[in-house]
């Protein structure tokens, strides 16, 4: 119960935050262009020194195994939301196939773990946002366009959170000590990422018809498979692996999360129904406020 109350207050704070941002739209202080220029500061940096800074921690082989353990949990999770979302939607419904298989993970989840498990978690659900990223660009990207020629490996290992990831366990297996001036940086940039991410989603609520995001039915459905179908299968998956509580936890909440934001911009890349993916993602971001701290809840009680 203590748990579900700490998730209720942080998705609480995330929410007035999303005010703060869709306020900043609408008297124009922040503008389309601007937003997207933020959105890509917050994918190209802050989250990647986020992932990063969780690395800078004292290598043990117990926590090598963690890592190894948190990474499998995160692949075998989302290999099971994009298998639901296939059977559910297929290709007649691409966005909400996309949306529904990959969270929020990064705008959200980790700033859930983070308040809920404490900053060292993140080492944890690292893995999922990486390979989350990987399996959009390269199954969500051929599933949205039905081309697998739009498929780009270089852009894909180009990617800045599969490179933070990848730049992070480096450093935490060599024995290199970072100056303290260089890890006081780092965690100054991933400092602004609850705020940064929550505003942008903010943004994108406010360019969404209000109408739109309360009065369509289908949203309400997608946002369930989403929030609540996906979780609870999640957590059954979870519970049959040995995983410590802390990499259940971290990983489940991860995969708790809404509908991620990028189902939008690949709309609009693939001449898809944009406003309607930005509304698929307000619907389930504004509905999580209800949902992640029950489906928490629930899951401390198996855990």
């Amino acid at each position: 119960m203590e748990l579900g109350w700490i998730v209720l207050q942080q998705t609480i704070v995330m929410f007035l935050l999303m005010a703060v941002g869709y306020t900043l739209y609408r008297l124009g202080i922040v503008t389309d262009s601007g937003n997207q220029e933020l959105s890509r500061m917050l994918i190209s940096l802050v989250i990647p020194a986020v992932i990063v800074k969780s690395y800078l921690v004292e290598y043990s082989a117990e926590k090598l195994a963690a890592l190894g353990w948190s990474f499998l949990a995160a692949l075998l999770s989302l290999i099971l939301s994009a298998l639901v979302c296939h059977f559910l939607y297929g290709s007649r419904r691409k966005i909400e196939n996309m949306g529904n298989a990959f969270s929020n993970a990064g705008f959200i989840g980790i700033p859930l773990v983070t308040a809920v498990l404490g900053e060292e978690a993140v080492f944890y659900v690292s893995a999922y946002v990486a390979i989350l990223n990987i399996l959009q660009q390269t199954y969500g990207v051929m599933m949205m366009t039905g081309d697998r020629k739009s498929v780009r490996p270089g852009k894909v290992l180009r990617n800045p959170v599969l490179l933070a990831f990848v730049l992070g366990v480096i450093l935490f297996v060599l024995p290199v000590e970072i100056p303290a001036i260089l890890t006081n940086c780092v965690g100054y940039v991933a400092n602004m990422n609850t705020p940064l991410a929550m505003m942008i989603l903010g943004v994108y609520l406010g360019q969404s018809r209000l109408a739109d995001i309360f009065t369509e039915k289908s949203l309400y459905v997608s946002s369930a498979v989403r929030l609540l179908l996906v979780p609870a299968l999640t957590l059954g998956l979870l519970t049959l692996l040995p995983l410590s509580y802390e990499i259940r936890m971290a990983v489940f909440l991860a995969s708790a999360a809404p509908a991620g934001a990028n189902v939008a911009v690949f709309a609009k890349l693939c001449g898809l129904d944009s406003g309607h993916a930005a509304a698929l993602v307000c619907n389930s971001t504004i509905l999580s406020i209800g949902t992640l701290p029950v489906m928490v809840m629930i899951a401390s009680a198996v855990w």
